[in-house]
């Protein structure tokens, strides 16, 4: 325990035995033979209050071992998953959720829902599939090969020191490419060997 709370093994040894001395003298010296247990009194009332007593220090050792060991958590920038898991973890080992959610720094709200929601998984589409060819001002389709081989002829001629947007507008008058400078961007990226300005 001296370890996890990174105190000297000699303090909590120092500590124990000036809890038994102050609380029997008798057992300071040692644990008590049989012969001296039977010959304590039993006190029922004494028992039940020192069985409270140690429960009230075991609910704050815990409670403070889970402050610490929370704070280290959030140095890392946890996400909400990340605080969410370990507040259930000890919410499961029977301390309050009103307290841990306080600590960890998460609402209620969102704790029970995504308790409640921990097996579904976000897909993410990744967007729409792009369809491989556009229209012209006319409404007929043009091939994509087809565009990439008029922005190439541009950036070999005239275009070569043009952007993407001046790009679409050569192409919007000279070849009635109806499109945006996205698409054309996409073009020009997927070819990987020109790099191009955005004016």
């Amino acid at each position: 325990m001296a370890d996890r709370r990174q105190i000297a093994k000699s303090l909590v040894a120092r500590w124990v035995w000036a809890y038994k001395e102050q609380t029997n003298p008798d057992l300071a010296l040692g644990a008590p033979s049989r012969q001296q247990r039977r010959q304590l009194p039993y006190n029922p009332d004494a028992y039940k209050k020192s069985l409270t007593e140690n429960d009230r220090l075991k609910k704050l050792l815990g409670e403070k071992e889970l402050e610490i060991e929370i704070r280290t958590f959030k140095k890392n920038q946890p996400s909400v998953a990340g605080k969410v898991a370990i507040a259930d973890k000890w919410i499961n080992r029977g301390y309050q959720a009103t307290l841990v959610l306080r600590i960890v720094g998460v609402s209620r709200s969102t704790y029970y829902y995504r308790i409640s929601h921990k097996d579904f998984e976000h897909h993410v589409g990744g967007g729409r599939p792009i369809p491989g060819y556009a229209y012209d001002t006319h409404g007929r389709r043009i091939c994509d090969e087809q565009v990439k081989e008029w922005i190439s002829e541009l950036v070999e001629g005239e275009g070569f020191a043009y952007g993407y947007l001046k790009l679409t507008i050569c192409l919007h008058k000279n070849m009635a490419w109806r499109s945006t400078r996205r698409r054309c961007t996409g073009f020009v990226r997927s070819w990987g060997s020109l790099s191009l300005s955005d004016g």
